[in-house]
This record gives structure tokens, C-alpha cells and sequence, in this order.
């Protein structure tokens, strides 16, 4: 149900799940998923998020995706100066990838990756 990519799809696989879920006289876990989780699918649901700026993530612990991402990329012997341009470059190509117009919000002449 999580990787269903339209409204039509999802509720195909919710209905199979609550016949799944409901065999032999067995009630709970439907009741359970009904009560908690279907009146919030937006939120877990990739049809009602396709829309949402996501940063190509689609799990729900997004910080350590993004310290991985970075890790990657920093290195213990970088300056300060290197690490915030390393994360402002990241910041910026996130931004691009999905639309959004890039801006550094240091003061001018500050951010390591401004033209000077």
C-alpha cells in the first residue's frame, strides 16, 4: 500500500488487506489499521505525497539520511570554511533537483559558494 503510486491503486490494495485482514472472523488488526492508519495515508502513502518536496527520500528518518549523504562527502581534516561549503553545496543542488531557486542566506561575501 505504501508504494502505491495512485488513489485507485491504493484503495485496490486496502481492499485486499482488509479481506486479508478479516479471514476468518479475525477483526483486530483491520480495526486497528482503519482506526490509526487509513484516515492519515497522506502522510505514508506515495500517491497523496508525489506532490511533496521529498529530496528523492521517501523513509521517515530524513536526518540520518541526510548525515549519510554527508558523511560521504566530508572529511575529517576539512576546514569550516570546506564543511559549510560542502553543506551549502548539497543544500543547493537539493534545491535544483527539485525546482526550488537556490539562495545562500549568509551575508554577502560570507558564503563559500557566492561569487565574490
Amino acid at each position: 500500500m505504501t508504494y502505491s503510486i495512485t488513489e485507485e491503486d491504493y484503495q485496490m490494495h486496502r481492499d485486499e488487506f482488509k479481506i486479508l485482514a478479516c479471514q476468518d472472523d479475525r477483526t483486530k488488526l483491520w480495526e486497528y489499521f482503519d482506526k490509526n492508519w487509513d484516515d492519515c495515508c497522506e502522510i505514508w502513502v506515495m500517491a497523496y505525497r508525489v506532490d511533496l518536496p521529498h529530496f528523492g527520500n521517501h523513509i521517515n528518518n530524513r536526518v540520518e539520511s541526510l548525515f549519510g549523504k554527508l558523511k560521504r562527502q566530508l572529511k575529517d581534516h576539512f576546514t569550516m570554511r570546506a564543511s559549510l561549503k560542502v553543506l551549502w553545496t548539497t543544500s543547493d543542488a537539493k534545491r535544483k533537483s527539485i525546482g526550488l531557486r537556490s539562495r545562500c542566506l549568509a551575508p554577502y561575501g560570507t558564503c563559500p559558494t557566492q561569487k565574490k
